[in-house]
């Protein structure tokens, strides 16, 4: 069925309509003020002027002859169809959005397997990251709105310790909020894609494919 039958249709079923028995309701004069409120939002469009229109505005008039109503609900009535009480809503300027990436890393393992003093931290995937016995792995996104700019910072994180007392989030968190910028190329955060400098191990699984790069940015592609 095409627009124009569909029309038709329509035009059909609304004259039979017409030709139904009346609805009988009963509603409380509440929830006919409620009403009343909502169908003003309506016709107080500017372009809402058709046959319609005119139908819901006699329709209002016939409950209102009907409701009790006080001289305050009387005037507050009268103010719904004045455009001189309109509340003006001023547009919420739209933010900056500054999305970034960056990777992070927590040395805090000795070669003997004791736990280090002072942890050294370095704001890159370690090398050997594909190591999952020697490195384990967090995400965390950080959303932090100014009134121009939202910085979203996609922090992954790496380490050597494992189940640390104080736990994950907390052991990154000075780390997920520093933002850096421009960062870090996604795929070489996480754990979908090699750099150029990682390297990979047999006994560590299948190897992750090399990074190669996109389009638009040539100069990172790797060979």
């Amino acid at each position: 069925m095409n627009q124009d039958e569909l029309l038709a249709k329509f035009s059909n079923d609304f004259k039979q309509l017409s030709n139904e028995p009346i609805i009988k309701l009963s509603i409380s004069p509440l929830m006919a003020w409620q009403i009343i409120s909502q169908l003003q939002l309506a016709l107080r469009h500017p372009e809402n002027t058709g046959v319609s229109s005119k139908s819901v505005r006699s329709f209002i008039d016939t409950i209102v002859s009907r409701m009790p109503m006080t001289d305050s609900l009387k005037e507050l009535f009268n103010m719904g169809w004045n455009p001189e009480h309109d509340q003006k809503v001023e547009p919420v300027p739209k933010k900056q959005v500054t999305e970034v990436h960056n990777a992070v890393a927590i040395y805090g393992v000795n070669d003997d397997g004791t736990l280090a003093d002072t942890p050294i931290v370095e704001f890159s995937r370690p090398q050997d990251w594909g190591n999952k016995q020697r490195w384990h792995y967090e995400f965390f996104r950080l959303e932090w709105h100014t009134e121009t700019v939202l910085y979203i910072n996609n922090c992954y994180c790496w380490t050597d310790i494992k189940d640390p007392d104080c736990g994950y989030a907390e052991l990154f968190s000075r780390c997920i909020t520093m933002i850096l910028m421009p960062g870090e190329k996604p795929q070489l955060c996480g754990r979908d894609y090699l750099d150029e400098d990682d390297f990979w191990h047999p006994s560590w699984g299948e190897m992750p494919p090399y990074y190669l790069g996109d389009d638009e940015d040539e100069e990172d592609i790797y060979l």
